[in-house]
């Protein structure tokens, strides 16, 4: 089965507390078809700076029950190197997870580029926060 464009998520949580409601709209949006969780890593980065890491499958059995309705997979894309190199971008005292998103709904899109034989040369993924302060200096000018 041919793979839709992937992506990597990385979501940091100060003093490592993972809020409940990004769990239930991943569920969301797996549920809909419209991702596929590829990967999953939990990452602690301590108050010295070191980084460790679990895939989601090897964490305790009561977390393992949490992410169960979300179907992801263990695939091992996310590397040692990965996780080293995310981690330098983590703050002190911190958690994060670290998720590779299938994003199903643009599998046909995809599959039509490749066929007309284009190439995507930059894809972004761009914050609500900076699309709105950019709107803003923008209404500012006009």
């Amino acid at each position: 089965m041919a793979m839709g464009p992937t992506s990597v998520l990385v979501i940091q949580f100060t003093g490592r507390n993972f809020k409940g409601e990004i769990l239930a709209a991943l569920y969301d949006l797996v549920k809909a078809g419209t991702v596929r969780i590829v990967d999953a890593v939990a990452v602690i980065k301590d108050n010295e700076g070191k980084v460790t890491a679990q895939e989601v499958n090897q964490l305790a059995p009561t977390v393992v029950a949490i992410f169960d309705p979300l179907n992801a997979e263990v695939s091992g894309l996310i590397s040692n190197t990965d996780i080293q190199d995310i981690g330098t971008l983590l703050d002190n005292d911190s958690a994060a997870g670290i998720l590779v998103l299938e994003q199903l709904w643009a599998t046909k899109l995809a599959q039509a580029i490749t066929n007309a034989k284009g190439k995507v040369v930059l894809n972004r993924l761009l914050m609500p926060e900076v699309v709105e302060e950019n709107m803003a200096i923008i209404e500012k000018i006009t």
